[in-house]
């Protein structure tokens, strides 16, 4: 009878342990189910962030090739710049032959209206000089003249 007794208080005991080790695997399945979830949650902020990441580096490499594209145009600028340059050193230099020859032109073109200038002044004079011979002419043919005149009214009385 004592036997039984202490079977069936075993029995009892290791109900209530098997009743406890239920509600600790009950406990710890909650927990899994916890940590699942968790995990779960950790996954999806991971992959927000891989695709924030990807968005990030696609913006990064846009900025790169914007880069690239300004130091292409400004290289492009600084040839025609430089272009430009060698043809306005190029248009002054021409300038500078060009205001020689024009210099050198001016002053044969000077020297030769000074020449001109002087021969036409010399005919001036010497033509002067032939007007003043023909006046001088017409004077004593007037004078003749006069002389006969008076000659041919002597020679009437």
């Amino acid at each position: 009878m004592e036997l039984l007794m202490m079977g069936v208080v075993l029995l009892m005991v290791g109900m209530v342990l098997l009743m406890v080790g239920m509600v600790f695997l009950m406990v710890g399945m909650v927990f899994l189910i916890m940590k699942m979830v968790l995990l779960m949650v950790g996954m999806v902020f991971l992959m927000v962030g891989m695709v924030f990441l990807m968005v990030g580096m696609v913006f990064l490499m846009m900025r790169m090739v914007f880069l690239m594209v300004r130091m292409v145009f400004l290289m492009v600028g600084m040839v025609f710049l430089m272009v430009g340059m060698e043809l306005l050193m190029m248009g002054v230099e021409l300038l500078m032959v060009g205001m020689v020859f024009l210099m050198v032109f001016l002053m044969m073109g000077m020297v030769f209206l000074m020449m001109g200038m002087v021969l036409l002044m010399v005919g001036m004079v010497f033509l002067m000089m032939r007007m003043v011979f023909l006046m001088m002419r017409m004077v004593f043919l007037i004078v003749g003249m006069v002389f006969l005149m008076v000659g041919m009214v002597f020679l009437g009385f």
